[in-house]
């Protein structure tokens, strides 16, 4: 293995972002503190370049040296993404000390009590600019050879997960510097990391044509979909190819014909297909709801000077692949709950997500109802409770009511509508999960327990969880004792809660820049040049209706005063809150229908801008 423990690919240096402050000293400030500019040794030929609440971006060069790479001035959109990132305390770069025991790993790894599974053609699949890469797979058949199979088995999932927990221990620098983040946070096409790069996107990697540390679970699936038994190994893997989603998806349509015919790990993607499929329909067993999720992806272009919108639309394969990845957490954590019971000296963490209450489940099926009602439409698309659960309601809608192609006739743009109206009703329903070191039932995926293993090198809790599932599993030292665990696994949960918290609020926060990016685009135009955008009303309260535009995706609040304003009439909400109609009777907005519209005027004093439908 030595030749190969050698070739980390993307070891660049760790980069760092600090903000300028001028008063009557300068001072450049990030997260983590103060840097003094002495420490930067380019700063001289900056300085004259630099203002208040310009952003720089350093390079570390050495211990305590920094570079200026660039300055990101104000008025910028990168400037607003990057002010939005340092008002949520969030910092790209890390502590010397992280810094210095990164650079320890740099020289050699140690693979001694690893199992050799190098043997195994392992591949990734990811999308294209994924480099922090978690898991490799190969999805084999009983009599391949590699292991031995229960009796009912149709396929052997071997799952590797990046062995972070070797690398991040408790009591180190980077363990302290991940519980303080919690997990990586992903913003805008770029991403604040838990672990630094050269570990991330290098180091613990699972990248292509090296050696590398991995967690494996092994599972076998019968032909029902259901996970037979799970064995868990720690093995050196050397994973044959970074394969891309839209490649895997090519390769699939045609496996015959396709230059990866003949491929030690080609039989293992079709393989990898028939069991994502078979445990897609197990979860409907689960009354799992699959939802025709409309996600909007907010990113910069090339130059980082302007938002990119569009749909975050997701393949068949990368269906296939959250399949896995939740069967290795379902998997991970009954193995994690039941060594807890038996042995006390085990911890484990557990997401829980609480099912709705019976009053909200009445709530959203009266809506649905309502808005079948006022949209006309036939029996299938009312939801009878006492006959079906929620997901066979959504899986028994006719299959054109997936198709988001805005080009698509009117009737089957229709139907999109309704289910895009009815879904959001659900989603509106349900809990935020939560991390717990009590085992509780994960209602939207339908199992107790579940937990987090698939993504140690982007949250703590799977760092945590692989730590525990080593000690358990393994013949190897406990690194804490019970107490110091209990603490451990305390500050873990505190840790990933918050982390959740915060990407949900940078979300919302770069979401909301970037819509007000594209309405303030509209309302630099002359009026008469206002774009009119079409979209689907989503649902509507006592004083507003919400609407999702159709390209780009975004989510718009109309109020209804503004309406009025911009016709002069009256409009009446009807007791449902399904049907805004215009008091002359000629106008209406109906909940899962059409609607266009335009921005209309800007309140500089609130910074809003008001849009409202087009006459």
């Amino acid at each position: 293995m030595d030749g190969t423990t050698r070739n980390y690919e993307h070891l660049e240096r760790s980069q760092r972002i600090v903000r300028v402050a001028l008063s009557d000293r300068l001072i450049l400030r990030s997260a983590m503190g103060e840097l003094d500019e002495r420490e930067v040794e380019n700063f001289e030929c900056f300085r004259s370049q630099v203002a208040d609440g310009d952003f720089l971006l350093l390079e570390r060069r050495e211990r305590g040296v920094f570079k200026i790479l660039g300055i990101v001035k104000g008025g910028s959109v990168l400037h607003e993404v990057y002010e939005i990132a340092f008002e949520h305390g969030l910092e790209t770069g890390f502590p010397e000390a992280v810094e210095c025991e990164v650079d320890a790993y740099r020289e050699s790894v140690d693979f001694s009590g690893c199992e050799d599974l190098r043997h195994i053609p392992f591949v990734t699949v990811d999308g294209a600019g994924t480099r922090d890469l978690d898991q490799a797979l190969y999805v084999g058949r009983p009599g391949d050879g590699y292991c031995e199979t229960l009796p009912g088995c149709a396929y052997v999932v071997w799952y590797a997960i990046a062995d972070a927990s070797w690398f991040v221990r408790p009591g180190s620098a980077l363990y302290e510097e991940a519980i303080r983040r919690g997990s990586s946070v992903y913003f805008a096409g770029m991403s604040v990391p838990m672990l630094p790069h050269a570990l991330s996107q290098g180091i613990v990697s699972l990248n292509a044509d090296v050696d590398r540390r991995a967690l494996v679970f092994v599972m076998q699936v019968g032909g029902d979909g259901v996970c037979l038994g799970t064995a868990i190994r720690r093995g050196v893997i050397h994973s044959r190819a970074k394969l891309v989603s839209e490649d895997v998806s090519a390769f699939l349509a045609d496996p015959a014909r396709h230059a990866w015919a003949g491929r030690e790990y080609a039989q293992s993607l079709e393989n990898f297909k028939a069991v994502g499929l078979l445990r897609l329909q197990e979860s409907r067993r689960r009354n799992v709801v699959h939802f025709n999720r409309v996600s909007l992806y907010v990113g910069l272009n090339r130059a980082r000077t302007e938002f990119t919108l569009g749909l975050d639309e997701r393949l068949d394969v990368d269906l296939y692949n959250e399949q896995l990845s939740l069967l290795c957490n379902m998997e991970g954590a009954t193995y994690l709950k039941r060594q807890a019971q038996d042995d006390p000296e085990v911890l484990a963490i557990f997401r829980n997500h609480e099912a709705p209450s019976m009053r909200d489940v009445e709530e959203v099926h009266r809506a649905m109802c309502d808005i079948a009602r006022a949209q006309d439409m036939p029996p299938e698309w009312y939801w009878e409770r006492s006959v079906h659960s929620l997901a066979d309601f959504f899986e028994s809608l006719p299959p054109e009511s997936c198709c988001g192609d805005v080009d698509a006739p009117e009737s089957v743009r229709k139907m999109y509508r309704v289910r895009q109206a009815m879904e959001r009703q659900v989603l509106m329903m349900q809990r935020r999960s939560v991390f717990s070191a009590d085992a509780g039932p994960h209602s939207a995926l339908g199992v107790n327990p579940y937990g987090r293993f698939s993504a140690p090198m982007r949250e703590i809790v799977g760092i945590f969880t692989h730590k525990e599932t080593v000690e358990a599993a393994f013949d190897c030292d406990v690194m804490l004792d019970r107490d110091a665990n209990r603490v451990l696994r305390e500050r873990v949960i505190e840790a990933s809660n918050e982390a959740r918290r915060v990407q949900n609020m940078m979300d919302k926060a770069i979401d909301s820049c970037a819509i007000a990016h594209v309405v303030s685009h509209d309302y630099d135009l002359p009026e008469e040049k206002r774009p009119k955008r079409r979209g689907t009303i989503l649902g509507m309260k006592s004083c507003a209706l919400y609407a999702r535009l159709d390209m780009p995706p975004i989510e718009l609040k109309v109020y209804i005063r503004d309406i009025q304003e911009a016709t002069g009439k009256n409009w009446v909400l009807n007791e449902e809150m399904t049907v805004l109609s215009c008091e002359d009777g000629m106008s209406r907005y109906v909940v899962g229908g059409t609607i266009e519209l335009r921005v209309s005027s800007y309140e500089p004093t609130r910074k809003k801008w008001r849009v409202v439908p087009c006459v």
